[in-house]
């Protein structure tokens, strides 16, 4: 299949796992303690970190990157070879609640979901308690992440990992500063919509 038609199943996924959280937000109130868990947010969790993997390795493997094993840290260092992924923030709910789902705690090799997830997935029914608000949103944001940049992809190739092409700090995008003859980015009808996330991604200056 080719990349369009490989992203396409998974962004209708993605709407159903979005919907699903929705459902148990009115549940689980999102002010809720994080570590509040629940088995249907465990479903939601692992379900999205699937999505997370295979997302990744979609991505790398359309801008022809390379990477020396078919996991989740080979994927992702080939991937944030620039930043692209650790710089990414997400607003969701429209509370300011901000989510930087790529963040790697030093002496770690992924970020705090992911090594929870893996660290539980054989290891029901104790690793229910993983299923907490904070993973399963941090989880979830990166899949949208994902999907915006996969959609990036799809319009315009490799220059997604130029950072020089990317606000300084605003919105996941490209520069639009930039002559249009070089570049036209047209971020509504590009990137998918959400009824939770927004994103806000950071770029420091190089």
């Amino acid at each position: 299949m080719s990349f369009d038609n490989d992203l396409k199943p998974m962004r209708d996924s993605y709407y159903e796992i979005e919907r699903r959280f929705i459902e148990i937000s009115r549940i689980i109130p999102l002010e809720n303690p994080p570590e509040t868990y629940s088995p249907r947010l465990y479903e939601i969790l692992q379900t999205s970190c699937g999505q997370v993997e295979n997302l990744l390795r979609l991505i790398c493997d359309k801008l022809q990157l390379t990477y020396e094993n078919n996991n989740f840290p080979a994927y992702f260092q080939a991937l944030n070879s620039t930043g692209i992924l650790s710089s990414q923030g997400i607003d969701y709910f429209s509370g300011n609640l901000i989510s930087q789902p790529f963040t790697i705690v030093v002496g770690n090799s992924t970020p705090f979901w992911w090594k929870a997830y893996n660290d539980t997935k054989h290891d029901l029914p104790e690793g229910y308690k993983q299923g907490n608000l904070k993973n399963t949103i941090n989880s979830l944001a990166a899949v949208y992440a994902l999907h915006c940049i996969g959609a990036y992809v799809q319009n315009f190739g490799d220059d997604v990992m130029k950072i020089s092409q990317w606000h300084q700090r605003s919105s996941i995008s490209m520069n639009t500063l930039r002559p249009v003859t070089e570049f036209e980015w047209h971020i509504d009808e590009v990137r998918p919509k959400s009824d939770i996330f927004y994103p806000i991604s950071y770029f420091r200056e190089l």
